[in-house]
């Protein structure tokens, strides 16, 4: 992963477990979880644009809420599971069966049904 991508979804991920209400300024289609934070989650706020259109609130750039953006919108959800379980351990909470192939999705990932 590109540097100024991991800088940019570390900011995002940090200001989201500062205040979690910023998980749910927009509406979630792929990951209707409840209160799980998940990779999901993060993938429908970006396609919602919430980071374009609100970066000073992540404590990201203009440019930085287009990486985030451009990520989530030009890789696979099972990639970008993959990648980010891996590049940040512990932070996500599972993720929903219902919308991936979980032949894709690395064993150590938890997932669950809705």
């Amino acid at each position: 992963m590109d540097k100024n991508l991991y800088d940019a979804l570390e900011k995002v991920i940090f200001a989201m477990q500062k205040d979690n209400k910023l998980y749910d300024l927009r509406k979630r289609d792929y990951s209707r979880d409840g209160n799980r934070f998940t990779v999901l989650g993060l993938r429908d706020l970006a396609n919602e644009k919430l980071f374009d259109d609100c970066p000073t609130i992540f404590g990201i750039t203009s440019n930085q809420a287009t990486l985030v953006t451009t990520y989530f919108k030009n890789v696979s959800m099972e990639r970008s599971i993959n990648e980010l379980y891996k590049t940040f351990p512990n932070i996500f909470l599972g993720e929903s069966m219902k919308h991936i192939d979980k032949d894709n999705i690395n064993v150590n990932i938890p997932l669950f049904k809705l």
